[in-house]
């Protein structure tokens, strides 16, 4: 993940990052485009389609509690994701998830460091009237996320609109490296004095 640096008057050095304890939400990017490789400091793998944004009020359904914008799996593609694309480590703290049609829709989310899981799976089983927020509790160090479909009931949620294994995913939480964090935190407590 690249991260930028600037130096201020008083040569105190402070670390800014995009997605430092905030959520990747998606939202500025256009209805219906892919998302952007390098866009919050990731690249967004859909397979064969890749990744993109979607006005979620526009969708329908619970996906207007997620914001203006989420990430759409489109043309139902499995396995998707999101990977450090200078392979650097990062954690993935929680996301908001959601299914686009069917009321039981079941995706693993999968770590992965230097091309070989780690181990750490969070199953997300979701319907698609309400979003869920998880939580993964992941320890170890990841360089990317893959996102595979497990199972459905098939029964879908607003007949007549549409079927398939799409989901909505906002509101990724991954934040900075601590040794960053106190890297400005330093530098702002060297500012003061």
């Amino acid at each position: 993940m690249k991260i930028g640096f600037s130096l201020l008057s008083a040569g105190a050095l402070v670390c800014c990052v995009a997605t430092a304890n905030a959520a990747i939400d998606f939202e500025g990017l256009g209805d219906g485009v892919n998302v952007p490789a390098g866009y919050a400091g990731m690249n967004w793998d859909g397979g064969a389609s890749p990744i993109m944004s979607l006005n979620g009020p526009a969708a329908g359904g619970g996906y207007g509690v997620m914001g203006t914008m989420l990430a759409f799996n489109p043309w139902e593609a499995t396995p998707t994701g999101f990977y450090d694309p200078e392979g650097d480590d990062f954690q993935l703290v929680s996301f908001d998830f959601i299914a686009a049609w069917y009321t039981s829709l079941t995706y693993d989310f999968e770590g992965y460091n230097n091309g070989a899981s780690t181990g750490q799976v969070l199953t997300a089983n979701v319907g698609c009237f309400a979003v869920t927020n998880f939580v993964t509790g992941w320890t170890l160090p990841i360089d990317e996320v893959k996102i595979t479909f497990v199972g459905s009931d098939y029964v879908e949620g607003y007949p007549g609109i549409g079927s398939g294994l799409h989901y909505g995913l906002d509101n990724i939480v991954i934040p900075a490296p601590a040794s960053l964090s106190l890297l400005a935190l330093g530098a702002l407590v060297r500012r003061r004095r």
